[in-house]
């Protein structure tokens, strides 16, 4: 159908006839009063915005399916937009955001049911907040995870994997890297949601205080993430920085 093309579209970077096919597909499934569909849509426009760097009107797209999800009572779904609008959120500095958003997770309330991208979405939030060797420990744990079990990430999502494991890596300095990776390797499920509670924990995590736009990087991590942008290799990123 057009929802089916729109996504197709996306992943090849066409992002206009994405569009065009996903917001027809919308239309007609609000017409039509199909929740279902018009669930399917909002969930492949927002990953397609993210995909294109449009943050916004990802987080839009995405907070609509969320209230759709609750309303329909489909938690696994949920999830779905849950994650990746946290991921929209972080994009525009809104770590706070971004937070509400991942307590919200299947991760939390039923750990049986761990999904590995929603613990990258958490790492890329405890990155933001400068939890970087708790980051690399949930992204350690997520990448073998994923690894063992041939699953694959979608285009905006190895693409975010990749960039954070760089940042993680230059900040870190290599041998402080590999053994936070290691470390991640060797957590059992239980550990792994604890430290991913720990980032998101409103407890321990004042959630006011959190910034809610760019400004909450600091001037080094503004460095970094320039640098990884411009394609810089770890080294030279850290002789840039020296």
């Amino acid at each position: 159908g057009l929802a089916g093309l729109g996504h197709a579209y996306a992943l090849q970077k066409r992002f206009d006839e994405a569009f065009a096919c996903l917001n027809e597909s919308l239309e007609l499934f609000r017409a039509l009063d199909h929740i279902p569909g018009q669930g399917w849509t909002l969930s492949r426009l927002g990953t397609a915005a993210l995909y294109s760097g449009d943050y916004a009107k990802a987080e839009a797209w995405l907070s609509e399916h969320a209230d759709l999800m609750r309303a329909a009572g489909n938690p696994m779904y949920l999830d779905y937009s849950l994650k990746y609008g946290a991921f929209a959120l972080l994009e525009q500095g809104n770590v706070k955001g971004a937070l509400e958003k991942l307590l919200e997770l299947d991760i939390f309330s039923e750990p049986a049911e761990l999904n590995y991208n929603s613990l990258l979405a958490v790492a890329a939030a405890a990155i933001q907040m400068g939890q970087l060797k708790r980051a690399l420990k949930i992204v350690g744990y997520a990448a073998t995870g994923l690894e063992t079990s041939h699953r694959t990430l979608l285009p905006y999502q190895h693409e975010l994997y990749n960039r954070n494991v760089d940042q993680l890596r230059a900040s870190l300095g290599e041998q402080a890297f590999q053994a936070g990776w290691e470390d991640g390797k060797k957590l059992t499920q239980d550990q792994v949601v604890q430290e991913a509670w720990a980032v998101c924990n409103p407890q321990t995590v004042s959630l006011e205080k959190l910034p809610s736009d760019r400004t909450s990087l600091t001037e080094r991590e503004i460095d970094v993430l320039r640098l990884v942008a411009q394609g810089l290799s770890n080294q030279d990123i850290a002789d840039r920085l020296i």
